[in-house]
């Protein structure tokens, strides 16, 4: 390697050492715009970057720079630390001697996506008890109602802007749908007497305006939580990342995700480079276990599958 050569490379790496460091700090702008947070939903990819150029400066001697990238990877778990302790205050379940358990998937199918059989197939391999479907619009309905045979009990909210909404379920339930926000976005509400789910689609935080709906969904989802007695389960397409703001309030009031930490990859599908998990389970007084992704079946998500555990006096 000549050594200009080398200096090119050196400085390429330097450089995406200061892009880093920039798009890290900006994600603590985002009380100032909705923009900035967009920042946020990378931090573990950010962590990974930070450790690799770390490593690789170090091999050109740019000490400076290789504390720089350790400043920049300590910034960045500074922020994921935030949360996981935020989590890990909340996550104490005592299941006593006997617990009894459910199971559930949550699926944005994507209105669009022609492969309605994918679905219906991965619904009987995997036999939930309960199924959440999100974006559903009325032909999505009509093709999917084959399963009604083994989930009698159901609630269905088709819409043709792709915030359609149903629950499919084995276990019988009182359901309704409430609705938030300007656009009316549906919040399924299923009951089963001793737990209660709370199916959910907010909007993705792609404009200023789309980010105050998304804050006033959580902050509805929130207030239909506290009135519930009893152990609950928020799933859906959450449209945001554990390291978002809009996702911090939900684990203030003592909601625990499954799986681990906000690190699965449930969107985009096929793009590992920004792969994140906007796709969560929230629980209270609730245990995930066995909390994984599923096979794609067509849609920009993959399906998200959870067994539920609670104590047995809070069982169906």
């Amino acid at each position: 390697m000549s050594e200009k050569k080398s200096r090119v490379d050196q400085s390429l790496f330097v450089v995406g050492v200061g892009g880093l460091l920039i798009c890290s700090l900006a994600g603590f702008l985002s009380g100032i715009s909705w923009f900035f947070d967009l920042f946020n939903h990378f931090r573990p990819q950010a962590v990974v970057v930070a450790s690799v150029l770390a490593l690789v400066l170090s091999f050109y001697r740019s000490w400076r720079y290789v504390l720089l990238s350790l400043a920049v990877l300590s910034l960045n778990l500074a922020v994921i630390g935030d949360r996981v302790s935020i989590i890990h205050d909340s996550s104490t379940v005592d299941m006593g001697q006997h617990k009894k358990a459910v199971t559930l998937i949550s699926s944005n199918v994507l209105t669009s996506n022609p492969r309605v059989q994918s679905v219906i197939n991965m619904v009987s391999e995997q036999n939930p008890d309960i199924f959440i479907v999100v974006e559903v619009d009325a032909n999505w309905v009509q093709k999917l109602s084959v399963l009604k045979s083994d989930y009698p009990y159901f609630i269905i909210h088709p819409r043709n802007d792709n915030f359609g909404m149903a629950i499919y379920s084995k276990l019988p339930f009182e359901g309704h749908f409430e609705f938030q926000g300007f656009y009316d976005l549906p919040i399924g509400v299923a009951d089963f007497g001793d737990f209660s789910i709370l199916a959910v689609h907010t909007p993705p935080p792609v404009s200023g305006e789309y980010s105050e709906e998304l804050s006033s969904y959580v902050s509805g989802l929130l207030s239909l939580a506290q009135n519930i007695k009893g152990p609950v389960v928020m799933a859906g397409d959450f449209n945001t990342t554990l390291w978002s703001d809009f996702c911090k309030p939900i684990l203030q009031d003592g909601f625990v995700p499954a799986g681990l930490y906000g690190l699965a990859w449930s969107y985009p599908m096929g793009n590992l480079l920004f792969a994140i998990q906007i796709d969560h389970m929230f629980g209270r007084d609730v245990v995930f276990e066995d909390f994984r992704t599923l096979e794609s079946v067509g849609s920009d998500h993959y399906p998200v599958y959870s067994k539920i555990n609670m104590p047995e006096a809070f069982a169906p």
